[in-house]
């Protein structure tokens, strides 16, 4: 069995305002199913682009509810033929634990996954892999396949599954984006699907007096390793160094600890807030600062265009260094990609960008620590 597994990346972002970058883009965009994304930015810099997206929350971004969906809705002409190419389409069931019964999703791909408990795959007659997270199989059908129509055989036996083993109706969240400008598209299905559309919940908080990493200091304190990663809190690099990587792997491990108790509000952060050593003991990432951090947090079915969207801004923006940290859905049946995704313990497919300004000037270059959080049933690896 693996670990649960941290990849901590270094990563120089392109000159050009607004880009990300190779792996930050691919980190992005590749990472389906978000249910929660939250920004930082230092309290002393309140950027104009947390205005657009408390704006964009309450108005143009939103997703889906579909209650009683039978799953030959994605594979009727209507869908195939319009609302799949339309723009970037996903769906996942809910209600449906993915270690222990079938959930169903679609990627932006057109890749339909079923990912099913023995019985019912055993029903089905379609082709799949076993999990490699239990007694579950994993089936992947391609929408986008040209022969995928009536009267193929494989469509046919799909449709036929559809109608019988799996004749039920499900409940879905959905969402259907834009892919240029990340802007949620209104959808239509069928009448006897009930359906709702639901806005993205928008939070803003600042915390002050609160310790904050000199992240600058502390990443350019070390060398040039440009990959950590912690499995079983121990810190492997992907290359020869001395003691400065392991100092620099120390403070991205400290900075991550601090990202999360930011999150979740933890008073520990707060220096004001005295708490006694045996019923509590935390040590803020080295070297840090005094000052306050500005957040906003939306809730929801947060596409990839919509969440690249927000890290651009936050890149063209950004003063000092600003942070974009993502939580996966959990009982989702993929993480990065097909990756095959369980739960075990916590389900954890995260992942969180600190981009740091390096040069303050208009046309600049920048940095990003990009963090990847995985469980232990979590095929993802880098």
């Amino acid at each position: 069995m693996s670990h649960p597994r941290l990849y901590v990346s270094k990563s120089n972002l392109p000159n050009e305002d607004g880009q990300l970058g190779n792996l930050l883009e691919n980190v992005v965009r590749n990472h389906t199913f978000n249910c929660c994304v939250q920004v930082l930015v230092p309290g002393s810099h309140e950027p104009q682009f947390f205005e657009d997206l408390i704006t964009s929350g309450s108005e143009s971004s939103f997703y889906f509810l579909a209650r009683n969906c039978p799953l030959s809705t994605f594979i009727s002409p209507d869908f195939l033929s319009e609302t799949l190419m339309k723009g970037r389409f996903c769906a996942l069931s809910i209600h449906s634990r993915i270690d222990s019964g079938d959930v169903f999703a679609l990627l932006p791909s057109g890749l339909l996954i079923l990912n099913v408990t023995k019985d019912t795959y055993e029903q089905l007659g379609l082709t799949g892999k076993a999990s490699s997270f239990g007694k579950r199989f994993q089936i992947v059908i391609d929408l986008t396949d040209s022969k995928f129509k009536p009267g193929n055989k494989m469509f046919d036996r799909v449709s036929w599954c559809f109608q019988n083993p799996l004749n039920g109706t499900f409940d879905f969240v959905l969402s259907l984006t834009d892919s240029e400008t990340g802007s949620s598209l209104d959808l239509n299905l069928p009448t006897q699907i009930s359906i709702e559309k639901r806005k993205i919940e928008v939070e803003k908080r600042m915390d002050t007096d609160v310790f904050v990493p000199n992240f600058s200091e502390g990443v350019s304190n070390g060398n040039s390793s440009n990959r950590m990663d912690v499995d079983d809190d121990q810190i492997r690099k992907s290359n020869s160094g001395g003691a400065p990587a392991l100092e620099v792997s120390q403070f991205a491990l400290d900075s991550f600890e601090w990202l999360g108790m930011v999150a979740s509000a933890s008073p520990r952060l707060n220096t004001k807030r005295k708490v006694d050593p045996s019923i509590a003991v935390y040590e803020p990432p080295i070297p840090s600062t005094i000052s306050s951090v500005i957040s906003i947090r939306l809730k929801g079915l947060i596409s990839p265009e919509r969440i690249g969207s927000i890290v651009r801004m936050a890149r063209t923006e950004v003063k000092q260094w600003v942070a974009v940290l993502v939580w996966g859905v959990k009982d989702s049946p993929v993480s990065w990609g097909t990756k095959e995704h369980g739960f075990l313990l916590n389900g954890e497919n995260h992942y969180a960008a600190v981009i740091l300004d390096e040069s303050g000037e208009v046309d600049r270059s920048a940095l990003a620590l990009v963090y990847r959080c995985v469980g232990e049933y979590d095929q993802y690896t880098v």
